[in-house]
Order: structure tokens, then sequence, then C-alpha cells
């Protein structure tokens, strides 16, 4: 029986570390059925070689059989081991990456030593197996504040420090979900958590989706959550002169958008004379491409692209089936030759879709690269 358990657990591992580390492009259909088996491979390698491990040891303690077609399962799970450990070490070099970014557009000073803290046997242990973003007890969280008229979809949550402090820099989020689906309190939880640790005033908050959301309408919504910032962080210890825009996929164009239209009266009907305008915009896998057009206004950010566009924070995993890093690279690419402001580029290897559901060393080299970032722009509007 339990070596029964243990051949399966070996089976459903291995074949899900390969696709994690040889994921199909082609077709999309089976690229995207990869990606929803492995991902939780791709990002938690330490629990699944834990896991190996442990029924390893129990199917040996027990008795296991050791006829020679028995014996290849143990070498198979040995063979799953070492594609594991290429996983993490993969994930691992996202710090690299991240840092060489960071001090390539924003000189070397910018990654700090404060923000540069090695990695210790408990963090790394945290990240490798106990990876789901928990709210630390000095954060305070206020739920569902309305922001417009579209009930449960106009709400936003508000995340600050308890201890208080100088008035920080504001992050507002923004969900994914293919414009179809998605709730403010699932991605980037863990970036909200540690940005609020550090004195920032984070909001994440939730719009019109499907036929209610067709563009412009979820942007004009996410310009509403913008103004509410700007009219209500410093009640939450924030700075009204400071917000950042982020996203995570469809979040990351409603972010992007919000970041290139300031100020535009058509996607602020009501509020035409509000400042929208906005310091910075960090994209998580997003996309950024066309919504259909309206009223002859581009749906797509790069249509919006001028010389004073803020600075940006773009982060594309290079195994992504679902939006593909050569999207994000273009979009880069478009920024850079259209805009004056730094543009910092996070192209993360092995990384996929959706890699910031967890505290991964992934997303923890990503969220380190947005502090670093954050300190940056906080010293040069200095």
């Amino acid at each position: 029986m339990v070596f029964g358990v243990y051949v399966s657990l070996v089976l459903v591992v291995g074949a899900y570390t390969a696709l994690a580390l040889w994921p199909p492009r082609r077709p999309p259909a089976i690229a995207v059925i990869a990606f929803f088996v492995s991902h939780l491979i791709n990002e938690l390698p330490g629990i699944a070689l834990a896991a190996l491990i442990v029924g390893t040891v129990l199917s040996v303690a027990v008795g296991a059989p050791t006829s020679p077609g028995d014996l290849v399962f143990f070498v198979l799970a040995g063979l799953s081991a070492v594609g594991l450990i290429a996983v993490m070490r993969r994930g691992l070099a996202a710090r690299t990456v991240v840092a060489r970014a960071v001090e390539t557009e924003l000189g070397a000073g910018a990654w700090s030593s404060r923000i540069h803290r090695g990695w210790s046997g408990r963090r790394l242990a945290r990240d490798l197996l106990g990876p789901f973003p928990v709210r630390p007890p000095g954060i305070r969280r206020v739920k569902n504040v309305a922001y417009g008229h579209a009930g449960r979809r106009n709400r936003l949550d508000v995340y600050y420090r308890r201890s208080g402090g100088h008035p920080g820099p504001v992050l507002v989020h923004f969900h994914g979900g293919h414009f179809q689906i998605g709730h403010k309190s699932r991605e980037a939880r863990a970036l909200l958590f540690r940005l609020a640790g550090e004195g920032w005033l984070c909001i994440s908050a939730t719009y019109q989706l499907r036929a209610a959301g067709r563009f412009p309408h979820s942007l004009i919504d996410a310009k509403k959550v913008v103004h509410w910032a700007v009219s209500n962080a410093s009640e939450y210890g924030g700075d009204p002169g400071m917000i950042i825009v982020s996203g995570s996929s469809a979040g990351a164009h409603l972010a992007s958008m919000a970041a290139l239209t300031a100020n535009t009266a058509k996607f602020q009907p009501g509020f035409e004379d509000a400042d929208t305008s906005v310091a910075a915009a960090v994209c998580l896998y997003g996309y950024y491409g066309g919504r259909g057009a309206s009223r002859g206004l581009a749906s797509s950010p790069v249509g919006w692209i001028g010389r004073d566009a803020p600075p940006f924070v773009v982060a594309h995993g290079e195994n992504d089936p679902l939006i593909p890093v050569e999207h994000a690279d273009d979009f880069v690419r478009r920024l850079r030759e259209g805009s004056a402001s730094p543009v910092v580029y996070f192209r993360l290897p092995g990384g996929e879709h959706s890699f910031d559901l967890f505290c991964s060393p992934r997303f923890d080299a990503v969220i380190e690269g947005v502090a670093a970032f954050g300190e940056w722009l906080r010293r040069a509007r200095s």
C-alpha cells in the first residue's frame, strides 16, 4: 500500500518536474494545460522535493519491494530530485537578474545594502517550504472600502503599518483574470505585505469585469481608485504625491494604461478635473495589447506612450505560456524608445504566469527589486 502511493507520487512529481523544466510552447492549448499542471512545481519545488524525500524514506522504512522493476522508481525519484534542484536554482537566479536590472537602469547605488539582504537559512526555508503569504500582525487591513457605484466590483482594501511613521509611497494594485474573473485578495499579497511593512500605503482594488468592464469602463474604475488614493492617502499615512500603480496580468494592462493616460478627460467622466497622474507603474506578467477600440480611443498602452511617461518596472517570466515573454519584450522596447523615463525590466529565468501567488525565491527577488525602485524614486523626487 505504502509503495503504491510512493509510485504514484514519483510518477506525478517526475512528470510535473519535466514540464516545469521543459514547458511546451506549441500548440498553445497544450502549453496552457502544461502550465496549469506544472505551475505549483515550478513555484514550490521545495515542497515537492520534501515530499519525495519523505516518501522515499517511508518506503524504505516499511520494506519497499526491491525487484529490478521496483528499483526503477527509486531511480526516477532521484532524477526528479535533481530536476527539482534545477528548478530551485532557476528561481534563485532571479535575484541576480533583478539586481543587475536595477543597477543598470537606476545606478549602482539603487541596489542598496538595506534592500540587498542576504539569504539566511530561515528565509530560504520559508521561501521553499512555506511560501504562502500571511499578513503580519503589524500590518492592518481595512476591507471593502467603496470607491464607486458598481457594488462589490468597486471595492478596495487598504494595508498599512500599525506603528505609523513618515508618509510613505502609495501602491495601488489591480488583480488579473483576463478581464473576466479575479479578486483583490489573490495576487501579489506578499508584495503588499512587504511594502506595507516598509511604511508604504498599499491598496488592492476590484474593478468591473466581463461586459460591464469592457473598455474603457474598467480603466475608468482604475482611475477612480487613483483619484481615491490621492484624496484619502493622508488619512492612512500615505503620501498622495507619490502614487505608484501596479497590476498582475490584466491588472498590469490597467496599471500601464492608468500611468500613460494621466488626466485624460475621456477616461475620467464625472471627475475630469481630478489629477490622476502617477509617479510610476509596476507591471507583473502583463498583457499590453488592445481590447477593442472605443470612440476612436486606443485601448493598448502602446498607443499612449509618450516622452512624459512615468518610470516603469516590468517583470515577466521567460516561460510564460499565457502571455509569451516576447510580448513584454516588445512593450519594454517601445517604452524605452518613446519615453524619457527609466524602464526597469526583470526578465525572469524559468518564470511562468502568476508567479506572484507565492513567497517563492523568484517573487521575493521581484519584491526586493520593487522596494529598491521605490527607494530610488523617493530620492529622485525629493
